[in-house]
């Protein structure tokens, strides 16, 4: 409640302003930073996640919605604690499941930046960008272990131009992935490893989605990943297309 209390006089606010969480450590359950907000506003944050599962009626943690011109950054570290979690993960058996949360959550999100943080352990993935546009990441570290399920470190769908840079990461899944409708993404001086490497896809899982598009990944390194740059599609998938690749 105190950090909702918080983000709703930021983001009222008439100008710039600053939410910023003091040093220390704040266990928190699901939280959504719901714009639109009038002006930027930078954040300084480091949380760990509440353990009880009960608390995660939906499948993410850490949610910023609907935010024009926000930069997420101060050197802190989200702690996902999935290793409570990771037994419960029934996805790598089943084809229907219950998804775990994924920590940080960025959706719709325009003219924003995240720079600076550390996610570790997080129960599934640990940064998802969904509808973003003109969204630029760096300095960015994600760490879980080798055997973790589905832990993917950061996940893109249906955005448009974004910029991921100069960042570390290492956990039992993609480094990167990109899923349908994604066009004009760049990634450059990456550091990749353990996990599978960079991925488009999977693809084809339903039908009518968007293509892939405009992926240029330039400058990176990839170390002990099963595979270094991959296209995976589902079998029987749907028609859909990977075009424009650098």
């Amino acid at each position: 409640m105190a950090f909702g209390a918080a983000w709703k006089a930021a983001c009222q606010w008439k100008g710039p302003s600053h939410l910023v969480i003091p040093k220390g450590t704040f266990l928190v359950g699901p939280v959504l930073f719901k714009g639109p907000c009038p002006g930027a506003s930078p954040m300084v944050v480091q949380v760990k996640a509440s353990t009880d599962m009960s608390k995660y009626p939906y499948d993410d943690w850490i949610v910023f919605q609907y935010v024009d011109s926000l930069v997420v950054t101060g050197g802190r570290t989200f702690d996902g604690y999935g290793a409570y979690a990771w037994s419960l993960n029934q996805c790598p058996k089943k084809a229907h499941c219950k998804l775990l949360p994924t920590s940080l959550k960025f959706s719709f999100f325009t003219n924003g930046a995240i720079r600076g943080i550390h996610s570790v352990d997080s129960r599934r993935l640990h940064i998802l960008l969904f509808g973003c546009k003109n969204m630029t990441a760096r300095s960015i570290k994600i760490s879980a272990p080798a055997d973790s399920p589905n832990t993917d470190g950061i996940h893109i769908g249906s955005s448009s131009n974004v910029t991921i840079s100069r960042s570390r990461i290492g956990t039992s899944d993609d480094c990167i992935s990109f899923g349908p409708g994604n066009t004009q993404v760049i990634v450059k001086n990456m550091f990749c490893g353990l996990g599978h490497g960079i991925s488009v896809g999977s693809l084809g899982k339903f039908p009518k989605k968007e293509d892939v598009q405009g992926i240029h990944v330039e400058n990176c390194t990839i170390r002990d990943t099963t595979n270094g740059l991959r296209i995976k599609t589902w079998a029987g998938s749907a028609s859909s297309s990977a075009s424009n690749f650098t």
